[in-house]
């Protein structure tokens, strides 16, 4: 089941943020004119804390970008790594013999595009699942025609080329799967929400005898949110503006070893 945080489109997340980051600031504003106007002053130690505040949302700023920008990179290997598998047993077809052969690319030619149907379906989760599913299905087949070839005949050298170039195949694809859904925890990306909201209102806190610089803050928000919005960017490889549509090319590049 999907989170909110993944059902959510990024700008809206992003737009929510910093909706909640500017009324922070004023907030923070108006507390900090409030207990001026109470005690006289901010306590000399407010920079201080401020100071940890914005520190700490730094930190975790990079530890997530960090994170996402991993799983990115693991993501387009995956699909990388998939593709030289799928070409490296299609290739491998051609040393059964022509009637095993044509079997063998009918069934490649299925599982290639359902794998290639499974990416061009963004951010459709039901329809990659289905297409995922009927993958897995045509994989079964291949299996099991390969399978029954070694059982009945005595060529070993096409089975013992064929079977592990289908283990590989059928093990990117496994791997591709749980590299797309691993993600950036959602309480890391909602400790990060909270720690830039609770950011804004200590600077809008800070300084209450002076008045509040309008553009300083509206670029810290609005810079704060943009790295929060490519975080989630990099972490949405279906749903994000950031995809493998040039990297996908070397699975969909692979149709041209079935062509008759």
């Amino acid at each position: 089941m999907q989170s909110w945080l993944n059902i959510q489109p990024g700008w809206v997340i992003a737009l929510l943020l910093i909706l909640l980051m500017t009324v922070a600031l004023w907030l923070g504003r108006t507390a900090a004119m409030l207990h001026a106007r109470h005690t006289g002053n901010v306590p000399d130690n407010s920079k201080t804390i401020i100071s940890s505040l914005l520190a700490l949302t730094a930190f975790l700023l990079g530890f997530a970008f960090s994170m996402s920008a991993t799983r990115y990179e693991n993501r387009r290997q995956a699909i990388v790594e998939e593709a030289n598998a799928i070409g490296t047993a299609i290739l491998r077809a051609d040393l059964y013999p022509d009637s095993m052969r044509t079997v063998l690319r009918t069934q490649f030619k299925t599982y290639l595009d359902q794998r290639i149907s499974f990416f061009t379906v963004g951010a459709q989760y039901d329809s990659a699942l289905y297409w995922e599913n009927e993958a897995g299905k045509t994989a079964a087949q291949l299996w099991a025609t390969a399978t029954t070839y070694a059982r009945s005949t005595k060529e070993l050298i096409p089975t013992a080329q064929m079977i592990p170039a289908l283990n590989a195949a059928f093990d990117a694809a496994t791997t591709r799967h749980y590299a797309i859904t691993a993600k950036v925890p959602s309480s890391i990306m909602y400790m990060l929400f909270l720690l830039a909201i609770v950011s804004a209102f200590f600077s809008g806190y800070n300084g209450p005898q002076e008045k509040i610089n309008k553009f300083v803050s509206a670029v810290f928000c609005i810079m704060t949110v943009m790295v929060i919005y490519l975080i989630l960017d990099l972490d949405r490889p279906r749903r994000g503006t950031i995809r493998f549509d040039e990297t996908h090319q070397a699975i969909e590049s692979l149709q041209t070893l079935l062509k008759p």
